[in-house]
């Protein structure tokens, strides 16, 4: 399974639903900074009249109820609602029974697991460089072989270069010790992931 399918059947399953009524209720006294002479539960009581207001969270509201598609995945921390009170009215008005939603700091974590498991890669490297830029190192070493190079001549070299044209490797050392070791700190990891990738 290839990273990107791995963190597509993440997000599949880290989304769960939660009842709109039953929502609703917890927040139905919050308000807009914008729109202070109202709750949420005012908003929705008095949707016919105040829909043409002119206020950007009525218009947001508005594009919802007029997209019930997106009126999906709002998304909660440990605080509770972190995004959504928009959608959330909108489901409501529209009586929708559910919605979908995610635990942001599992979906984070989630999403975390996965990059160690799929790339065996450690941090330092997986932030300077895009899943993207790895396929293609990936896809560079098999073209080379399969055009007659030699496995270790490929795989060294062709990881030598990806380091050095990246900015993001910044290699550092006084003496030419500690220059090769900011290098082998980059390039040994590199090596083990190639190789995993063709075996």
């Amino acid at each position: 399974m290839s990273l990107k399918q791995s963190i597509r059947r993440i997000l599949r399953e880290d989304k769960k639903t939660k009842s709109t009524n039953k929502e609703f209720s917890k927040y139905k006294n919050s308000k807009f900074n914008t729109l202070r002479d109202y709750t949420l539960q005012d908003i929705v009581d008095n949707w016919d009249s105040l829909s043409d207001h002119k206020n950007e969270n009525i218009k947001t509201i508005k594009h919802f109820i007029n997209n019930p598609d997106k009126i999906t995945d709002l998304v909660y921390d440990e605080k509770g609602l972190e995004d959504g009170y928009h959608r959330l009215i909108a489901a409501k008005i529209l009586k929708k029974p559910r919605f979908s939603y995610r635990l942001v700091e599992n979906l984070q974590e989630s999403i975390r697991r996965i990059l160690r498991e799929e790339t065996e890669l450690p941090s330092y490297i997986r932030r300077r460089v895009t899943m993207e830029e790895l396929d293609e190192l990936v896809d560079d070493v098999k073209n080379s072989m399969d055009n007659g190079r030699s496995r270790p001549n490929t795989i060294y070299g062709l990881i030598q270069d990806f380091i050095m044209s990246k900015e993001s490797f910044k290699l550092t050392g006084e003496t030419e010790e500690e220059y090769w070791y900011s290098y082998e700190k980059f390039a040994n990891p590199l090596v083990d992931y190639v190789k995993s990738k063709l075996d």
